[in-house]
């Protein structure tokens, strides 16, 4: 039968590490695509704000001499905004994801830190030398000898 992983403190290390370059890879190309479109999103915003002048002017115009040619004007000069709006607002979910990848990997990055310092002290355990003569006669882990479960040494 199989040692479980969980009290095979090599393994555990290995599998993490595994899984700290996966989840170090998926932060850095999310933080990558990022970068790339938050400038297209960042013009796109500055473009609509900067446009807000010239819908209030046309606002204004129109205000000011109420025809048919001011309507228009200043109808087609929101139908212009509402687009600037559309372009910057649809990059937004994708960087909201982005940012939601970028935080969920560096957080998994943070716990596999956390734990790497009690997986090393176990490895330490199960490799000093007279300990790892117990292991190779009998298959076992220190941590478990003497007991029926593994979990009961703990």
């Amino acid at each position: 039968m199989a040692r479980s992983i969980d009290f095979n403190p090599r393994a555990r290390i290995q599998q993490r590490r595994g899984e700290y370059e996966q989840q170090r890879t998926l932060g850095l190309d999310a933080q990558t695509t990022y970068e790339q479109l938050f400038p297209q999103y960042n013009t796109a915003f500055e473009k609509a704000v900067a446009f807000q002048d010239v819908v209030q002017s046309a606002y204004d115009t129109f205000q000011a001499n109420r025809t048919q040619a001011n309507l228009d004007a200043y109808d087609s000069t929101v139908a212009q905004y509402q687009q600037l709006q559309t372009t910057y607002q649809g990059y937004e979910p994708q960087l909201q994801m982005l940012q939601a990848q970028m935080q969920s990997a560096s957080s998994r990055i943070k716990e596999i830190e956390r734990e790497l310092p009690d997986l090393q002290r176990a490895l330490a355990i199960d490799q000093e030398q007279q300990k790892r003569q117990v292991l190779q006669r009998r298959g076992g882990s220190l941590l478990t000898r003497g007991f029926r479960r593994a979990g009961s040494a703990r």
